[in-house]
């Protein structure tokens, strides 16, 4: 029984990866263009840009999930659900729930019928097997999941408003600590929002310390894959590229796939040295006109040094901690 669940959750996880995948280049592109309109190298767009990106990134989450589990059976009603949930207000753990959701309904359907003939396959496949695996899940997702999920998230919400802007140093421990803790799910799209409101409202004081903990996540895993490769597998090492874009565009889902693999671990190990690098950073003043992170950051950031010094501290903490606390899976690497 523990090996089927073992075998299950690894499936699942696998599933979750590929669709995180076709996700990190549209968070990659949409920094870059971010970082591009407010140093006014682009004048031409005039509507809201995160809007629009925010539409498309859950939808291609939830779509590849489920295409990894179904190939292309439910790719379009997986599309459609996402948005969906992107409405609802479900973020980045919605997407991943209604893609495993869609796509293993399909799977199981699928697996109970059998249909020689191509052109009735088609039609079964992509009319019927898609459109009832998306009725089924649409329905489960809005009165099953999304009024607990959108509590949790409703109650971190309030809590945060709570907090007096002069308190910035609790503020920005707990924007980090949600940055961190689930690398690009519901709670970092939580804390950018708050973030994003900040900003608006010309807090650079606040939005800048809080940047400081997207970069530190991927980055450290980055280095840590670099300078401690027994603390890790193969297919750890698989995501380096992935780490390092991470790194160079502040995307915490740099990290995701390394951490997912063990997340008891390495999650607060993380979380830990987000909030240390982002509290440094709050506590000596600096400041981000600019709302992006990692190297596009440092055009907008009122003291250089600062801002790399807090990054620096941060990664060091969390290298430090990989050592300690990470045991060994290749044995054979000497450090």
């Amino acid at each position: 029984m523990k090996k089927v669940l073992s075998r299950s959750f690894k499936d699942m996880g696998k599933h979750i990866i590929n669709g995180i995948k076709y996700v990190i280049p549209v968070i990659i592109i949409y920094s870059i263009l971010l970082a591009l309109i407010n140093s006014n190298i682009i004048k031409s767009v005039n509507f809201d840009i995160s809007s629009y990106i925010y539409l498309l990134i859950i939808p291609v989450l939830t779509a590849f999930i489920a295409n990894s589990i179904c190939d292309k059976l439910v790719f379009i009603p997986a599309l459609i659900l996402g948005f969906f949930l992107e409405k609802w207000g479900l973020g980045f753990f919605g997407g991943i729930l209604g893609g495993l959701l869609i796509g293993y309904l399909a799977r199981c359907i699928t697996s109970k019928i059998m249909i020689k003939n191509n052109s009735v396959n088609l039609i079964i496949g992509y009319v019927v097997i898609g459109g009832i695996s998306f009725i089924v899940s649409y329905y489960m997702i809005l009165y099953m999941a999304a009024p607990g999920i959108l509590l949790i998230l409703d109650s971190i919400k309030d809590y945060i408003l709570g907090v007096k802007t002069t308190e910035v140093i609790l503020l920005v421990s707990i924007l980090a600590m949600l940055t961190a803790l689930d690398l690009g799910g519901p709670f970092n799209k939580l804390a950018f929002s708050f973030v994003l409101a900040f900003y608006l409202d010309g807090f650079y004081h606040i939005t800048g310390p809080a940047l400081v903990s997207v970069t530190i996540p991927p980055l450290s895993v980055y280095l840590g894959l670099l300078l401690m490769p027994s603390r890790f597998n193969v297919d750890d090492f698989k995501t380096k590229k992935i780490a390092l874009f991470g790194s160079l565009f502040g995307l915490t889902e740099g990290a995701l796939q390394v951490a997912y693999r063990r997340p008891l671990r390495i999650i607060p190990i993380l979380v830990f040295g987000s909030v240390l690098g982002s509290v440094l950073a709050a506590y000596f003043g600096l400041e981000n006109e600019l709302l992006v992170a990692s190297i596009l950051g440092v055009f907008g950031v009122n003291n250089i040094i600062l801002y790399v010094g807090a990054h620096l501290i941060g990664v060091v903490v969390v290298i430090v901690l990989f050592y300690l606390l990470l045991p060994k899976e290749n044995k054979g690497i000497v450090e």
